[in-house]
C-alpha cells in the first residue's frame, strides 16, 4: 500500500480486529467454554495427539486439497493413516511447495511490494493449526481451502502466461489442473451422494426401531449393540424427530459392533463382556469421556436406572462390566435392543446363570464408520 493514509487505516483496522478477537476469546475462557472430551486433542492436554493430527493435516491434507483424496476415510479405516501420511509427504507436500514457489513471485502490479501469496499461505497455515485438535477429516480443510484456492488461481494464471518449456512440467501442471477441478468436483459429487444415502439410512433405520407396540407410557430402550458407531451416535435424535415419541429414553451400554457375551448373574443383574477389544475405545465413545482414566476392577458408577461395576480390564480400559438394575429386568416398560436386519429389535435376556453370545451385527448402511 503506497498511500500513507491507507497504511494507517489498514493498521488501525487490523488492530481493532485483534482487540475484538482477544475480547471474544477472553469471554469464552472466562465463561468456561472449551474442549472437555478425549475425542478432541489439545496441545496442553494431549500434545502428541495434537501433533499427530497436525502431521496428517500438513501431509495428507495437501493431497485432499489438491485432488480426490478424502481425509474422511480415516475414521472408518484408521489403518490408512500411515499410508496417507507417506503419500502426503511424497506427493502432496512437494506439489504444494511447487504451487507456493510460483505464486509467491506474483504481485498485483509491478509497483506493489504486497505479495498476495504470502497472505494466502498464512491464512491456510493458521486455519490448519486451529482445528487440529479434532480427528482429521475433510471438514477441517474448509477454511484452509480458501487460501489454497487463491494460491492455485495465481499458480495456474502464471503458468498460462509463462508456460514451462519442459514437457514433463507442462504435463504435471495440466494433470494438477484436472485433479483440482474435474477430479475433485466429480469425487465431491460422489461423496455428497454417499453422505446423503448414509443420512437417509440412519433416519429410516432409527424410525424402524421396535420400541413397544403400541408405544405408550414412559419406557427405556437399552441398546446392547449398534450396526455402526454413527448409528448409535445419531439414534436418539433421529428416533425422536421421526416418531415424536418423547416417552422413550434410549440408553447405550456400549457404542459399536463388538461381539458380546451377556451372562445373567442375578434376578436384577447381568455381566457384559466384550469379545472384540475393550470398551470405551471407539472414537464416538471417547467423545463422551472428559478425561483419561486408568480403569481398575471394582470401579463403580451409578445413574437413575442401574449401577455398573468394572469386573475386568484389558490394558487401561474395561473389558467386562456388571450391571445391577434398580428395577425388574423383565419390566414391560424396559427392553434390550440389538440390530436385526437393519432394525433395532428386542431380545430376551437369559435365565440366571446362563449366557448368550451376541455376534457382531451385519453392517447394512453405506459408508458407516
Amino acid at each position: 500500500i503506497a498511500d500513507p493514509n491507507q497504511k494507517g487505516r489498514a493498521r488501525m483496522g487490523a488492530l481493532c480486529a485483534l482487540i475484538l478477537m482477544g475480547a471474544h476469546l477472553g469471554f469464552l475462557l472466562l465463561e468456561g467454554y472449551g474442549t472437555r472430551s478425549l475425542f478432541y486433542a489439545t496441545p496442553w492436554s494431549s500434545p502428541l495427539g495434537f501433533a499427530s493430527n497436525l502431521v496428517v493435516l500438513f501431509s495428507a491434507g495437501c493431497l485432499s486439497l489438491l485432488g480426490p483424496m478424502p481425509l474422511d476415510m480415516l475414521l472408518p479405516f484408521p489403518e490408512a493413516r500411515l499410508p496417507l501420511i507417506v503419500a502426503g509427504f511424497a506427493i502432496g507436500l512437494p506439489l504444494m511447495v511447487m504451487v507456493w514457489r510460483t505464486a509467491r513471485h506474483c504481485a498485483p502490479n509491478s509497483a506493489s511490494k504486497f505479495k498476495p501469496a504470502t497472505a494466502l499461505l498464512c491464512w491456510s497455515v493458521a486455519f490448519s493449526l486451529l482445528p487440529a485438535g479434532a480427528p482429521p477429516s475433510d471438514r477441517l480443510l474448509f477454511l484452509p481451502a480458501v487460501g489454497v484456492a487463491g494460491l492455485l488461481a495465481i499458480f495456474f494464471e502464471e503458468r498460462r502466461r509463462s508456460p514451462s518449456a519442459t514437457p514433463a512440467r507442462r504435463l504435471l501442471v495440466r494433470a494438477l489442473f484436472l485433479s483440482v477441478t474435474i477430479g475433485s468436483g466429480l469425487f465431491l459429487f460422489v461423496q455428497a451422494t454417499g453422505l446423503g444415502l448414509s443420512a437417509e439410512y440412519l433416519r429410516t433405520s432409527a424410525a424402524a426401531t421396535q420400541a413397544g407396540d403400541p408405544p405408550t407410557g414412559k419406557r427405556d430402550a437399552i441398546v446392547l449393540q449398534s450396526e455402526s458407531q454413527m448409528a448409535a451416535f445419531t439414534l436418539s435424535l433421529n428416533y425422536l424427530t421421526e416418531t415424536g415419541d418423547r416417552d422413550l429414553t434410549i440408553r447405550h451400554l456400549q457404542m459399536g459392533r463388538r461381539a458380546l457375551q451377556l451372562t445373567r448373574s442375578g434376578p436384577r443383574s447381568f455381566d457384559l463382556e466384550s469379545l472384540d477389544g475393550p470398551f470405551l475405545t471407539g472414537p464416538f465413545e471417547r467423545l463422551y469421556l472428559t478425561e483419561a482414566f486408568e480403569a481398575e476392577a471394582g470401579m463403580r458408577w451409578s445413574n437413575d436406572l442401574f449401577d455398573v461395576e468394572i469386573l475386568a480390564v484389558d490394558g487401561a480400559w474395561p473389558s467386562r462390566f456388571r450391571f445391577h438394575w434398580q428395577t425388574e429386568l423383565d419390566s414391560p416398560n424396559q427392553f434390550f435392543l440389538v440390530p436385526i436386519q437393519g432394525q433395532l429389535a428386542p431380545i430376551a435376556l437369559p435365565q440366571v446363570g446362563e449366557s448368550i453370545l451376541l455376534e457382531p451385527p451385519t453392517r447394512h448402511g453405506p459408508y458407516m464408520p
